[in-house]
């Protein structure tokens, strides 16, 4: 018989909607200009040579929709395979910056922290998963050519340095956005300050994990769950993930 905790979970799941906040991950798929691009051999294996069907990846870990572990930015660092899977799943809330109309190298201050707080009705605490809504989406264009399909990897609005500290202070668990750079803003592959301190300084160092590429922000709730599966990988600086929010 199946125990009444996991039924009563089950049953509080499916009563919710679920949002799918990745991209479909295929060959060259836009990302972060320096990152290794993805690759899939789509005739592995084909029904009409081998009787089946499959692919062969050949994919970074930091493309489409991925998690960044402290191994990304520090030698020794944990490694993504290091994390339970419950580490994973935990409430979220929304910062919408769409609102904004942010454009490349926009930086959030307390200033638009405090009013997105305000008009939401909470603030971040501890344990909390941020999640970073930039509308910057729209600008993932896989079928586009030329700088209008490099335009997603080389710019991205993110978070000030004052941003950055009050949710370090807060002791967020982890943070993500719609942009593939996650916090860093830059513009044509150039940041304010490099190393980026949203990732070698206040987040990563400090086991807050952020999650990059992921889509459809603007559209979810406010609040909600928020479910990852990243890989486990050996040594890994991060991973691929498939991550669904409920509302």
């Amino acid at each position: 018989m199946m125990n009444a905790n996991v039924a009563a979970a089950a049953a509080a799941l499916k009563s919710l909607k679920a949002y799918d906040i990745s991209p479909v991950f295929e060959t060259e798929m836009p990302s972060f200009w320096g990152n290794p691009p993805i690759w899939i051999i789509d005739d592995a294996r084909t029904y009409e040579r081998d009787s089946y069907y499959c692919q062969v990846l050949s994919i970074a870990e930091h493309v489409g929709a991925h998690v960044d572990a402290p191994a990304h930015v520090k030698e020794g660092g944990k490694s993504i395979e290091q994390y339970e899977p419950g580490h994973f799943i935990g409430t979220y809330k929304k910062y919408d910056f769409s609102v904004y109309n942010p454009a490349a190298g926009w930086e959030v201050t307390m200033k638009e922290i405090r009013e997105v707080e305000e008009k939401a009705g909470y603030k971040a605490e501890e344990g909390d998963i941020i999640l970073t809504c930039y509308g910057w989406d729209q600008y993932y264009k896989p079928e586009a050519t030329g700088p209008e399909r490099s335009f997603y990897g080389m710019n991205s609005p993110g978070l000030s340095v004052e941003v950055d500290q009050y949710f370090m202070n807060a002791k967020i668990g982890m943070i993500g956005s719609d942009t593939c750079q996650g916090t860093i803003p830059s513009v044509n592959r150039v940041s304010p300050v490099s190393p980026p301190p949203c990732h070698t300084i206040y987040f990563l160092p400090n086991d807050i994990l952020i999650f990059e590429g992921l889509t459809n922000l603007t559209k979810i709730p406010n609040e909600g769950l928020f479910v990852v599966t990243p890989l486990n990988i050996k040594n890994g600086s991060g991973s691929p993930i498939s991550p669904i929010v409920f509302a």
